[in-house]
């Protein structure tokens, strides 16, 4: 009964203690080894998890909460592969078909290998042109102190330059009491967000840390800063909060509220002009506005986002689970870059760029649907639709994953 008050107010460790010492001069009650393996999974200890809570299956064949728990720990340490497509078309005119394929086991605590492969096939403006990431992972959990870490090591192969580029990553996790956890992580990725992105392909470095608060059933809240670094010295800073309410739940749906803020900039602007001072000055019309690209990457400037959230998780059925979020921005500003011509003393005339603030709209609207065909399949598929200051896009993902 102290174990089970201990579950029950989140000591995991101490009520996990305490039923390893019962259990081992009462090997066969049912109640001790469920909790001591529900217990170990909240622990992280999968292996030492199942071997429990079959026990107490095999002991009390009626215990739903021994079966949903080792049905989720399986998920886990089973091994399994997914395959799946991605599509995405955005206001840019890129098209983008992605094929994906990985996998993983479970083998021990110092032992989680896994793999993935993506074959990314980009078409604009009548032209095609496909990249290929392949990564090897590695995973292990320090369940002692509550530290899983994830290193990645890999290649992506451009066509169009027919050239290859190392990939990297590491990501660290770190729990510091059951509501409270902090990740840290930094990854070698391709970018390929913008036109120029895609026809000359360039890799950039993303380095993250966050602070995650999540109280089973209760508030959900996370903060963080990410950082990206391009090869030319340039980088991108964002820090962002945000926040959830505990769910809303009747019948077979829970709502959630909460809010959201970032605030991005970076340390100089990529935004230029598409022509030569020489092609602007030669066909130059009074009081025209001077067309400009953000060439190769996006840069924001004080650019903040407020957004109210929304969440919508719907349960049918044991098999079945709905997911229906929205994002939608409020008072969101930006400062947008513009070119003109100015004229030196000298009468020389040259480019200048300045920025005005702007208002908009971003908007992150979809819906996931994940069906558990058996013990060993899961189909999911989702939408989503994306409104940035730069660019809108549709996403459509389909995956199947399978659990040998």
């Amino acid at each position: 009964e102290y174990a089970s008050m201990l579950y029950d107010i989140g000591n995991y460790d101490k009520a996990n203690s305490l039923l390893v010492e019962y259990t081992r001069g009462n090997p066969n009650v049912s109640s001790a080894e469920s909790l001591l393996g529900v217990t170990s999974y909240y622990l992280g200890d999968f292996k030492t998890s199942a071997l429990h809570l079959e026990k107490a299956i095999k002991l009390n064949p009626t215990d739903n909460r021994a079966i949903e728990t080792l049905n989720s720990v399986n998920q886990i340490i089973r091994p399994w592969i997914k395959t799946g497509i991605h599509y995405s078309d955005d206001s840019q005119d890129i098209s983008n078909v992605t094929t994906i394929v990985e996998g993983g086991a479970y083998v021990s605590a110092f032992f989680q290998p896994g793999f993935h492969s993506d074959l990314q096939f980009f078409s604009f403006d009548s032209t095609n042109n496909y990249q290929l990431n392949f990564l090897l992972s590695e995973g292990l959990t320090l369940k002692n102190i509550g530290l899983s870490v994830k290193l990645t090591a890999g290649f992506n192969y451009a066509s169009v330059t027919n050239s290859s580029s190392f990939l990297w990553g590491i990501s660290l996790n770190q729990k510091i009491n059951n509501n409270l956890k902090v990740q840290a992580g930094a990854r070698r990725s391709p970018y390929t967000s913008t036109l120029t992105s895609v026809y000359s392909p360039f890799l950039s470095n993303k380095f993250d840390v966050s602070l995650t608060y999540d109280k089973q059933d209760g508030w959900m809240v996370k903060t963080g800063y990410l950082a990206e670094t391009f090869s030319d010295t340039n980088n991108i800073q964002t820090g962002y909060v945000w926040g959830l309410s505990p769910g809303f739940n009747f019948s077979v749906f829970e709502f959630r509220l909460g809010y959201s803020f970032s605030y991005s900039t970076s340390k100089e602007s990529a935004y230029v002009s598409k022509y030569t001072i020489e092609e602007i000055t030669d066909n130059y019309v009074q009081d025209q506005q001077i067309e400009g690209v953000y060439d190769p990457y996006f840069t924001p400037k004080q650019q903040f986002n407020n957004s109210a959230l929304a969440i919508l998780n719907i349960y049918p059925s044991k098999s079945i689970n709905i997911n229906i979020h929205a994002s939608v921005g409020f008072y969101s500003r930006t400062m947008n870059p513009y070119i003109y011509l100015d004229k030196k003393p000298s009468g020389k005339v040259f480019l200048m760029r300045e920025f005005y603030q702007e208002s908009y709209t971003p908007l992150d609207m979809g819906i996931k649907f994940n069906y558990n065909m058996s013990n060993n399949v899961t189909l999911d598929l989702s939408y989503k639709y994306l409104q940035t200051f730069y660019y809108n896009s549709s996403n459509f993902i389909m995956g199947l994953r399978i659990r040998f």
